[in-house]
């Protein structure tokens, strides 16, 4: 019933109109005191941007793009292959349809990636009660078990032995693989690390690579990892080394054997009450695991466009509205990602296109770029930041989009970072008489990992992040993130006032 009402309208929504009214108003009122008055345009002009916007912006053509770029043809858009190549190229073609002007070299920005094709894979498990009877469980994709994607080929069988967290951590007095053996044994491992004391950090050891190496350094001869059923291609290519992903439910009832759970053995790990021991044990339970896979050396392609600013001077000065155009590919099964990340995808060329077609440039240039691997550590974001080319003098902000499909309101991470950029998205959201409810969080520490916003913040530049939210992100890395699970009109909304926003704040006077 609230849907409904928030969607179709009651009298309530009179009441929200008005009290929306009151807070322009005060908005008004108010930015003297916060240092946005060089952000605002004239209400004329300020008039016709919004229309122009709600002209060129609607949910219709963006949904046609989701549904493009998560087409078979595309095969998933794991970063290097031929499928994301094919989505950078229409992307390009796109920006140079609308006039965009290119950075790199046909609007590319290329660096090598290693990137992992897994053809087929089987898991099977044999689980003999007290009384020698063997229950055999057999994977399936996306509903107990998924093989990593950037596994090694193997045919392997042997007894699973729990390594815990997969940590062998010296300077912190851990290591779970001390007293056991695991040569030639399929080692599992449960994501996460111990409880940290005090001036303890754990970050380089919460690592999908580093716990798969450090099987293998290990002896071991297969990898489980109690994570989830999904794709996931992050993380470094072992030759000759197959690594599967199964489900807590799954783990569960292998360890109930032994009458544990993966909860029990979470909490025992993480009280670290007998320091210098672990909770590993040889289970019992034997795993047959096949992965037939190759990996290749490719190129990645950051696809980057502008629209050169208007002043002599500050033209040198970037606002940057970005997504991630990679996903996790189609081996062994295609992996749409409609909402992760068509959807900003399709959200950063909407944008492009809108501003581009405006009859006023902004003082500043405004940067559209498409990220390539975000599926593997913020690849593409990572070097762009790395690499700026000459004539980017400065960022001022970013404003990425990243899985903004699905759900009727929005959530921006570093949002209340930036109290002015928050006053003018709640002013957008006013004028363009948006019902989505915006949420945001304050991050105080720089973090270099989340989403594609991060590499800009590491280096200093003001950036966010935004998703919808209060939906179903379903199918997250599974073969059902499709287009059918799109709420089209939330992209729109996002799409309108972060064009907006970004015109203004690349418009704004020094």
């Amino acid at each position: 019933m609230k849907y409904k009402e928030k969607y179709f309208g009651n009298s309530s929504n009179k009441k929200m109109r008005f009290k929306r009214l009151i807070s322009l108003v005060l908005f008004i009122g108010f930015i003297g005191f916060i240092n946005l008055p060089s952000c605002l345009v004239s209400e004329e002009a300020d008039k016709e941007l919004i229309h122009h916007l709600t002209q060129t912006i609607n949910a219709g053509e963006i949904f046609a793009l989701i549904d493009e770029l998560s087409s078979e043809p595309y095969q998933g858009r794991l970063t290097g292959t031929e499928g994301y190549n094919k989505a950078a190229r229409f992307a390009a073609d796109y920006f140079e349809k609308y006039g965009i002007l290119t950075v790199f070299n046909d609007y590319m920005q290329s660096f090598p990636i290693s990137y992992t094709k897994v053809y087929e894979s089987t898991l099977k498990i044999y689980i003999e009660d007290r009384e020698g009877k063997e229950e055999v469980i057999e994977g399936v994709y996306f509903k107990n078990y998924y093989p990593l994607n950037f596994s090694g080929s193997g045919d392997v069988k042997g007894e699973i032995v729990f390594a815990g967290y997969g940590m062998t951590a010296p300077e912190f007095g851990v290591d779970d693989y001390k007293g056991i053996d695991v040569k030639g044994k399929i080692v599992m491992v449960i994501k996460g690390v111990p409880k940290a004391k005090e001036g303890e950090n754990w970050q380089k050891y919460d690592d999908h690579r580093f716990r798969t190496k450090n099987a293998r350094d290990h002896g071991a001869a297969g990898f489980i990892y109690i994570y989830d059923d999904r794709a996931n291609p992050n993380g470094n290519y072992l030759e000759g080394f197959p690594m599967v992903s199964i489900t807590t439910e799954l783990a569960d009832k292998l360890l109930a054997a032994n009458n544990l759970n993966t909860k029990q053995l979470k909490e025992a790990l993480n009280a670290r009450k007998n320091e210098g021991k672990n909770h590993s044990y040889a289970t019992g339970i034997t795993a047959h695991i096949t992965i037939n896979s190759e990996n290749f050396q490719g190129m990645a392609r950051n696809v980057v466009g502008y629209i050169p600013g208007s002043d002599p001077v500050l033209k040198d000065e970037y606002i940057v509205i970005g997504s991630h155009l990679d996903h996790c590919g189609m081996w062994p099964i295609l992996t749409p990602g409609a909402d992760d990340n068509a959807s900003g995808s399709a959200a950063v060329l909407t944008a492009a296109r809108a501003l581009a077609t405006y009859k006023q440039k902004p003082r500043r240039s405004v940067l559209f770029i498409l990220f390539a691997g975000e599926e593997v550590r913020l690849l593409g974001s990572s070097y762009f930041v790395s690499h700026l080319p000459s004539q980017i003098k400065k960022i001022k902000f970013v404003i990425n989009m990243d899985m903004v499909g699905a759900g009727p309101d929005m959530f921006i991470l570093r949002l209340k970072n930036y109290p002015e950029f928050q006053q003018l998205m709640e002013k957008a959201s006013i004028l363009f008489d948006l019902k989505s409810v915006i949420k945001g969080n304050k991050v105080t520490k720089p973090r270099g990992t989340g989403a594609d916003h991060a590499p800009f913040v590491v280096k200093g530049i003001p950036a966010v992040s935004v998703f919808s939210s209060s939906g179903d992100h379903h199918g997250y890395h599974t073969n059902t993130d499709t287009i059918y699970w799109i709420t089209p009109k939330i992209t729109e909304d996002i799409v309108r006032i972060v064009s907006y926003t970004a015109f203004l704040l690349a418009d704004a006077r020094p």
